[in-house]
């Protein structure tokens, strides 16, 4: 989902505001496992592979802590020999596989792309298909934390992370280049501050039924201009689930509530709980404990 880590919750696709900003593109050497080490005398060549590393492009270095893969698209002359290696994540002894998938643009950047599957959509959806490991490695209020970050980085800002990362990839001959470019960056509508994709438990509709009734029905309606139907049904053929569950009061609570063993208890559990007054529920979850009154409202 789409977390605002000034607002402390999980926003809608619909509540962002995605803006166009000047950023960069950094061309990052990883090196392979059984190569020279980071300590060996460096190849400076801007080559996007050589024998000892490939090199990734990404505009979020901060990230590369969370990495489970590079990928590369399989049809990459460039990179069909690195299918079925491993790199090492730099700053790290952190060891992923090098593996191929199509949606990987041989255009864009160096061809080769970290996989950071708790911290982007496109990642998220490679690592499912590849069965990779999501860990998310910044936390909700924006920072960096978990075993894989670097002491000197943990509970520092993803931004001024980024900088620190940066000085320390230069020191150490890992950086390859610095290009400046334009890119997308999403924005919260109500807080103006940068969203962070995060995998996190949060509640969703699934929008397949809708989107299928809704392009019937638009059949029957006189739509003005004529290409807005494309459009519209463009949107209801790319339909992701909703996200509609928040973790700050801004409209009708969910009615579902948690249990301290992550347990989930809907409406007619909950008042059936109370009715009774007994001082356990058993169900299909487990028992509830009425005198300790364990229950936590979900947003």
């Amino acid at each position: 989902v789409h977390w605002d880590t000034k607002m402390q919750t999980a926003i809608s696709d619909l509540e962002v505001r995605n803006e166009e900003v000047t950023g960069y593109m950094y061309y990052i050497k990883y090196y392979f496992e059984n190569s020279l080490s980071e300590d060996s005398p460096k190849n400076t060549t801007e080559e996007p592979i050589s024998e000892n590393f490939v090199t990734v492009a990404t505009t979020r270095p901060e990230t590369m802590f969370g990495d489970k893969a590079i990928a590369v698209n399989p049809n990459d002359e460039r990179y069909k020999n690195l299918i079925g290696r491993s790199a090492y994540i730099p700053m790290t002894d952190i060891k992923i596989p090098i593996i191929s998938d199509e949606r990987c643009d041989m255009e864009k950047g160096s061809g080769a792309v970290k996989i950071t599957p708790a911290h982007d959509f496109l990642d998220f959806e490679i690592g499912k298909d590849h069965d990779l490991e999501v860990q998310n490695i910044i936390d909700k209020y924006g920072k960096l934390s978990g075993d894989s970050v670097p002491k000197s980085l943990q509970n520092i800002d993803r931004l001024e992370a980024r900088k620190k990362i940066i000085k320390e990839l230069k020191d150490k001959e890992l950086l390859v280049k610095e290009e400046k470019i334009k890119h997308i960056i999403p924005h919260g509508d109500r807080s103006g501050s940068i969203l962070e994709p995060m995998a996190t438990k949060q509640w969703f509709l699934d929008m397949d039924s809708m989107a299928s009734e809704a392009k019937e029905d638009i059949q029957n309606i006189a739509v003005f201009p004529q290409n807005y139907i494309k459009i519209f049904n463009h949107w209801m053929n790319n339909i992701q689930p909703w996200c509609i569950s928040r973790q700050i009061w801004w409209g009708h609570q969910i009615p579902v509530w948690y249990f301290d063993d992550n347990h989930i208890y809907d409406l007619e559990k909950y008042n059936s709980y109370k009715k009774h007054g007994t001082n356990y529920l058993t169900s299909d979850y487990g028992q509830i404990n009425k005198d300790n009154e364990q229950f936590s409202k979900n947003a």
